[in-house]
């Protein structure tokens, strides 16, 4: 945050909205490179730490083959369509940021999975201590980055941090799989790789459903007048709903792997509980974020520069958000413990529509209307994922009915 505060500071408003619609941009394609692997990797490592250590080798050999083969893929085509990319928001000048960026999705993609990983094997704190390490180096460059060269030297400062982070998860991974001799299994890859595919490819188009929808929204909104700005202001308040979200979110994190293992040894009541417990969690510790932000809103957005403190309603109902992603969060990670994915995919397809539609509606109203929009989505999905909850655990035997695609599993 603190980086990103001085860095609209030093470039100004329209500038650090053409940082934020690149950054939208590499993060909507971001998907196709995780393909939901980040959390297909806590999932399994989670239950193989325990169970089955020594499928651990093959579950690392098919998350690699796929990160890289899908990173230089998109990588390639972001550099080479980077002008149709560009021409699509209206923005010619974007081209060149674009191109930058490129190889963004490759390592972000391979971090996120490694600290999957991490996760699944509950070193919680040792994923702590590399955020500490990212944060402080992510002041450092960013900064130094916009002084030398602008909205260019932001995203090439951006290009070595997740360089340098893709490095320190994987050493983090390694010293942590010491004790488990990782090995090779090849007899087993092509059974492993179905068994993970058949979670992988829910959890993918779960993912599919949020970036790509975010990404259009944020171009309608590009293409408005005053635009930029507009993504601008959004993008500050984005800033404080990540702070805000951080500590639900961490909560969550460990729900997954809590989750993984009640999915086999515990009852269905132990795991409503669990969830409700986690809900309840989540409520309380996103609160105090939500009081403090709506009190000093337009204070926060005058730190920016010049043009933010209009956006202050804007940070106000983004903050209003958090309270209902926080508890959703948890849900979604325990459907996902359960392997409750496809009717996880049809919850997040609900909420996209909605983000969309509304956002249509209400995009002339400019960023306070597509904060509005995602808002109200984000509490219907909140009200169907706790619903299909209490549906699950009333009967596996009806668990499937409104969605279409294969069972899901226990």
């Amino acid at each position: 945050m603190l980086a990103n505060i001085l860095v609209a500071r030093i470039v100004g408003i329209e500038p650090f909205g053409e940082f934020l619609i690149v950054a939208s941009a590499i993060l909507s394609v971001s998907v196709l490179v995780d393909l939901g692997l980040g959390l297909t990797a806590t999932k399994y490592m989670a239950e193989y730490r325990e169970a089955s250590p020594e499928k651990i080798g093959n579950l690392l050999v098919f998350l690699v083959s796929a990160v890289v083969l899908s990173g230089v893929i998109i990588g390639s085509g972001l550099f080479f369509y980077a002008t149709e990319f560009a021409a699509y928001l209206e923005s010619p000048q974007l081209k060149r940021l674009i191109k930058i960026s490129s190889l963004l999705p490759l390592f972000l993609a391979a971090s996120s999975i490694g600290s999957g990983l991490i996760a699944g094997l509950e070193q919680f704190k040792k994923l702590a201590t590399i955020n500490i390490i990212m944060g402080i180096a992510n002041v450092l460059s960013m900064c130094t980055g916009a002084l030398v060269a602008g909205v260019e030297g932001v995203l090439w400062a951006n290009l070595i941090l997740s360089i340098l982070n893709v490095i320190l998860v994987v050493y983090t991974l390694a010293e942590c799989l010491k004790g488990f001799g990782v090995v090779l299994r090849p007899l087993l890859l092509k059974y492993e790789f179905k068994k993970i595919i058949s979670f992988t490819l829910p959890a993918f188009l779960i993912g599919l459903t949020y970036g790509p929808a975010t990404f259009y929204c944020n171009a309608l909104l590009v293409k408005t007048e005053n635009g930029l700005e507009q993504m601008a202001i959004l993008g500050a308040s984005m800033q404080w709903y990540a702070i805000a979200l951080f500590l639900p979110a961490s909560l969550a994190a460990v729900v997954l792997p809590v989750s993984s293992n009640l999915a086999v040894s515990s009852s269905k009541n132990a795991y409503r509980a669990m969830i409700l417990k986690a809900m309840k969690s989540s409520f309380l510790l996103s609160m105090p974020a939500l009081i403090f932000i709506s009190i000093f809103s337009t204070r926060i957005m005058e730190l920016y520069g010049d043009g933010f403190s209009e956006g202050d309603d804007v940070l106000v109902i983004t903050a209003v958000s958090v309270v209902f992603v926080s508890m959703q969060m948890s849900i979604g990670n325990s459907l996902s413990a359960r392997g409750k994915v496809w009717g996880q995919l049809g919850l997040n397809i609900f909420q996209a529509l909605i983000f969309i539609a509304l956002t249509k509606v209400w995009i002339e109203d400019g960023a306070y209307g597509l904060a509005l929009a995602k808002t109200i989505s984000y509490s219907f999905l909140l009200m169907a994922s706790l619903t299909y909850v209490f549906f699950i655990t009333n009967g596996q035997a009806r668990t499937d009915i409104y969605f279409e695609g294969p069972k899901d599993t226990e």
